[in-house]
Formats: structure tokens, C-alpha cells, sequence
């Protein structure tokens, strides 16, 4: 009984080392790939991703945004990024030319909030992404998503 417990904790051991080796070694990717956009995106990068778009992507965001935003009632103002690109994971295929959009509503209290929405165009649509954690910088007045 007491060999066997010493070969089970051995065990458990080795492989906590092996999966905290294959998270950190996951965590070093290159920024290319991170989640987030970069503070100061580089022009060149930009026109390359803006060009994988279609020209109207703006309003295929805005369309999205009314007909699926449960708080467009209440909306305020909007922001929208430059296009870059985006890692969607594997799922996903890899990355994608993707926008941040910065929403201000109203809340129930009437204090102004900021939510952040990413889409993604992929296989000739504006897709949602359902989470959304880019901080949305370099931002722009979205003036289509406005004039409705």
C-alpha cells in the first residue's frame, strides 16, 4: 500500500510539472498572436488587414450591432477600431482580421458604461466574437452605427 502511494504522488508530481511547462510555454507566444491589439498599432500591418476586409465592413458592424445589441435602446455613444489582427484559436482557424467596437449605454442607474465587442470577418460575414476581451484602442467615432 505504501509503495503504490509513493509512485501515485511521483506520478501527480511529473505531470503537474508537465502541464505548468506546456502553460507557460503557451503563455510566451509571439504578440502577433495575443488576444489583445497593440496600443500603437503599425500602419503597414493595419492597410494589410484592412485590405483582407471588405470596404463596407463598418456598416456590416453597425448592422450586426442593431439587430443583435440587447442595449441599443439605451446607447449613448460608439467607438470603433482599426482592423488588426486577431488569434481565434484553433476552433477558430487561427487568426482573423478582426475590429473592436466601444459601446457607451446608459445603465438602470443612469451612469454611463463601456462594453467592448470584437467581430471578426470570416467566410464573407461580420461575425460576433462572444467574448470579448480587447481593451479597444485607437479608436474612432463610428458615425454609421450613429446615424440610425
Amino acid at each position: 500500500m505504501g509503495q503504490s502511494g509513493r509512485r501515485w504522488r511521483a506520478w501527480a508530481s511529473v505531470t503537474g510539472l508537465v502541464v505548468g511547462a506546456c502553460t507557460l510555454a503557451a503563455c510566451s507566444s509571439a504578440e502577433r498572436h495575443a488576444f489583445f491589439p497593440p496600443e500603437t498599432p503599425d500602419p503597414k500591418e493595419t492597410a494589410a488587414v484592412a485590405a483582407e476586409m471588405p470596404k463596407n465592413y463598418r456598416e456590416l458592424v453597425a448592422e450586426q450591432i442593431r439587430a443583435f445589441y440587447a442595449y441599443r435602446h439605451v446607447l449613448r455613444d460608439a467607438k470603433i477600431s482599426q482592423p488588426y489582427l486577431r488569434y481565434g484559436g484553433l476552433l477558430r482557424g487561427g487568426t482573423m482580421p478582426t475590429v473592436c467596437v466601444a459601446l457607451y449605454r446608459a445603465n438602470p442607474f443612469g451612469i454611463v458604461v463601456r462594453d467592448n465587442l470584437a467581430f471578426a470577418y470570416r467566410d464573407g460575414k461580420m461575425r460576433s466574437i462572444l467574448i470579448a476581451t480587447e481593451s479597444c484602442s485607437d479608436l474612432s467615432d463610428f458615425t454609421e452605427l450613429k446615424r440610425s
